[in-house]
């Protein structure tokens, strides 16, 4: 269904995770049609990227030629709790995109390391001139938790990462969202307090 919608999207289905990898690397090296840069980034079916993350990631591409990484800084978390969106940063996360080379039939992907430890592994450039990301925390969230700053007007954010269902969310009222970002505060206070104490 999503194919017949976006002629450029190419589903491919794996049977369990750990055919993932070979399936990736197999259906790369045979649609690569002579081309040796490879761009990977990876997503969940419950987040979403901003949409001009896929145009501003190929232009970058379009200029390296080694195999680096970029990491969108910034971007949003949304509580399904409570319905407050958070401002969030991340120099390390789950969406970081990979661009690199195929050499002596090798496929190097995003997906080779954990998105924690890239750092280890390739250079990380920062990108920092939009919300590149949208995490959706709920309770089925194994990992996730939130964190950063809470935004109150919901709506304003949004609308760049086209999630189906969004407007269905219960808003969050003034009561919730200022308690939220005393909280926000208040954390920030402590860890002031707490380097300055360290430092001396």
């Amino acid at each position: 269904q999503i194919k017949q919608s976006y002629n450029v999207f190419e589903p491919l289905f794996v049977k369990s995770s750990a055919g993932f990898l070979p399936s990736l690397y197999s259906y790369i090296k045979s649609n690569s049609n002579g081309k040796q840069k490879i761009v990977t980034s990876p997503i969940d079916n419950d987040d979403a990227i901003h949409c001009e993350y896929i145009k501003i990631i190929q232009q970058y591409a379009a200029e390296e030629a080694n195999d680096v990484l970029y990491n969108f800084k910034w971007g949003l978390q949304l509580d399904m709790k409570s319905g407050l969106l958070y401002q969030s940063k991340d120099e390390s996360n789950p969406f970081i995109t990979r661009v690199s080379q195929i050499e002596n039939d090798m496929v190097p992907t995003v997906f080779d390391f954990g998105h924690h430890e890239a750092f280890n592994h390739r250079p990380v450039i920062q990108l920092t001139n939009l919300k590149g990301w949208f995490v959706v925390v709920h309770e089925k969230n194994m990992l996730n938790t939130i964190g950063g700053k809470p935004l109150y007007n919901r709506n304003k954010y949004t609308g760049h990462y086209n999630i189906i269902g969004i407007d269905n969310l219960p808003s969050s009222n003034i009561f919730i969202y200022m308690k939220a970002m005393f909280r926000f505060l208040y954390r920030g206070f402590v860890v002031k307090i707490s380097t300055k104490l360290k430092n001396k």
